[in-house]
């Protein structure tokens, strides 16, 4: 039996492999993120390894599927996912909602880890499926990403950060006693917002 690579999402070590009544497909004993589905057990470990660790896109378990076998995962994958520490605001539902604050935990090119944390976080709802078909928007500073220019000096890309909109599509949701994560992809951004989305890999880059 192959032997699964460690989560691209949150480095989780042990890989659940699960079974409906067709396909095989391993999920993350730590994160819940669930891999492609395959005929075969070891086609759901090989598509599982070579996931990409940019994807932030995640299938729900469904309820009518079994758990084959629990697997400790190996080597460490190379990940394209950057961490940062950014404050961010989440509202509920329409641009105007309900705001939750908290930090950006992890960006790539597709999405982001979100953690809100304090009393402010009940206004999240409780699971998974409660976010399904919600929407929310994402508010941050546009952090400045300082570069050398061709004489060594030190400047700055922007000198007053603006406030970045992003439509945000939930896609996966942990809760603890104090934390409430929630992983997700942006919805369809335009040239304006990838050009945002850039910035905060090149931030998260550098740090």
């Amino acid at each position: 039996m192959m032997i699964p690579k460690v989560c691209p999402n949150c480095g989780g070590k042990k890989g659940l492999l699960y079974a409906d009544a067709i396909y095989f497909f391993v999920v993350c004993g730590r994160c819940g993120m669930s891999g492609a589905r395959a005929l075969s057990q070891r086609g759901a470990v090989s598509l599982w390894n070579e996931r990409g660790s940019t994807a932030f896109t995640y299938e729900a378990v469904q309820e009518n599927a079994q758990l084959v076998r629990i697997m400790k995962c190996d080597a460490q994958r190379t990940s394209k996912r950057y961490p940062t520490n950014l404050p961010v605001v989440l509202t509920l539902f329409r641009p105007t909602g309900k705001k939750v604050t908290g930090v950006m935990r992890n960006v790539s090119p597709h999405g982001a880890f979100l953690q809100f944390k304090g009393g402010i976080a009940n206004a999240m709802l409780r699971s998974m499926e409660d976010l399904l078909g919600e929407r929310m928007f994402l508010y941050f500073k546009r952090p400045v990403v300082k570069s050398a220019d061709d004489n060594g000096e030190t400047k700055q890309t922007q000198e007053t950060p603006p406030i970045q909109q992003l439509e945000f599509i939930p896609k996966h949701f942990v809760q603890s006693s104090e934390v409430v994560g929630v992983g997700g992809n942006f919805k369809s951004p335009d040239a304006e917002q990838l050009s945002s989305i850039q910035t905060l890999l090149d931030f998260a880059r550098n740090r």
